[in-house]
């Protein structure tokens, strides 16, 4: 059984397989199968793994450390917080929440803002990330996002959200050569016997990157 997560801050691999197995177990008793509970938080039932691949977004020097996004990275980035807003807009007017719309409508105004290409051409990278950090700060008010969240700032955020199109960039190549996205996928499939059967839990990035990793 292979666990494969999305983005994120940097993980510990082990905090992070027992956190995972733990809700499996969890979802299994709650769905009537108590008695697998201790077979997967013990591993029993299967050879359990945590893919852990945050590290390599992470690594000292590389492109998006520090919070510094190169100015390629914003196009993807901007629409990506553009969709959010979008779905985050049409939950809350179907819910009928008045306040939370007021709030993304605010949000989605400076996401605006900083995809006009005006904003670059005048002001700079640093005038786009500024008002990308301050609509990410306004949706962080959102009930759901500010209890959920582990940033103070939209600012933090940033960065996170670039991993998206950082592995799809198919860039940033090592030493011998290989983009991000191909170190990603390698560590994924490290360890994995082929002829054994597989199940596979994603989330996020972390399905992207496991229905690419399987499909090689």
């Amino acid at each position: 059984m292979l666990f494969i997560h999305g983005i994120g801050s940097a993980r510990t691999t082990d905090v992070e397989l027992r956190e995972w197995s733990t809700s499996l177990a969890n979802g299994a008793r709650a769905a009537g199968h108590a008695d697998l509970v201790s077979g997967l938080t013990k591993s029993w039932a299967a050879e359990t793994r945590f893919a852990n691949y945050s590290d390599l977004f992470y690594t000292a020097g590389a492109q998006g450390a520090g919070g510094d996004l190169a100015e390629e990275d914003w196009p993807l980035l901007l629409s990506l917080l553009d969709e959010m807003a979008q779905e985050l807009e049409h939950q809350a007017e179907l819910a009928g929440d008045l306040r939370s719309t007021r709030v993304i409508t605010s949000a989605r105004a400076q996401i605006r803002a900083a995809i006009d290409p005006d904003t670059a051409q005048a002001q700079g990278v640093f005038a786009v990330a500024r008002r990308a950090g301050n609509a990410l700060t306004t949706l962080l008010q959102l009930p759901g996002l500010r209890q959920a969240a582990q940033w103070a700032s939209g600012v933090q955020l940033l960065p996170v959200l670039s991993q998206v199109g950082r592995y799809l960039a198919r860039k940033e190549p090592d030493g011998t050569g290989l983009g991000l996205d191909a170190r990603i996928r390698e560590r994924v499939l490290s360890g994995l016997d082929p002829s054994r059967p597989l199940i596979v839990v994603s989330h996020s990035l972390g399905t992207v990157v496991a229905y690419e990793a399987l499909h090689s």
